[in-house]
């Protein structure tokens, strides 16, 4: 039996390949010989990742972004399990805001609370910008991720 087609999963589909078309094609035109992205493609080239993988400063990076999520992870994992456990275990005085406080990152826009940040790290607390200063500010955005799903799997 043929369904009719609904005209919100035509645009449903629509918008996703419109969201993640440019996404599946960056491989393609990565590994172009040509230098513009375009169509017919060139030829086959591996150049590009060669002349990545020769620039030391993107090397650094990679191992720099590499050493802050793993960093992250763990200590975002380790400081929300007591405060989920907390939150979802025992009947805290308090409890609700205590939970709705700590998952205000979820609701302010993430460029608002990186220019915060800056700004109270530089002109108020007069702590200069490091590695560590960048991954405190990704912990305070993660923790509530994490915190909200450990609260999931441990309440049920």
């Amino acid at each position: 039996m043929l369904e009719k087609i609904d005209g919100v999963w035509v645009y449903a589909i629509l918008f996703v390949m419109f969201l993640y078309g440019p996404v599946l094609l960056m491989p393609v035109f990565a590994l172009n010989d040509g230098t513009f992205a375009t169509f017919p493609l060139k030829g086959f080239t591996l150049k590009n990742f060669s002349a990545m993988a020769a620039n030391t400063s993107m090397i650094l990076a990679f191992q720099n972004s590499l050493k802050i999520a793993i960093a992250v992870a763990v200590l975002s994992t380790v400081l929300a399990m007591p405060a989920a456990l907390a939150l979802t275990r025992f009947r805290l005085p308090g409890g609700g805001p205590i939970q709705s406080f700590m998952m205000l990152p979820l609701v302010i826009p993430s460029i608002v609370i990186a220019v915060a940040l800056l700004v109270i790290l530089l002109k108020i607390l007069g702590i200069q910008l490091s590695l560590w200063t960048v991954a405190a500010g990704h912990v305070l955005i993660c923790l509530p991720f994490c915190m909200s799903v450990l609260m999931s799997r441990l309440s049920g």
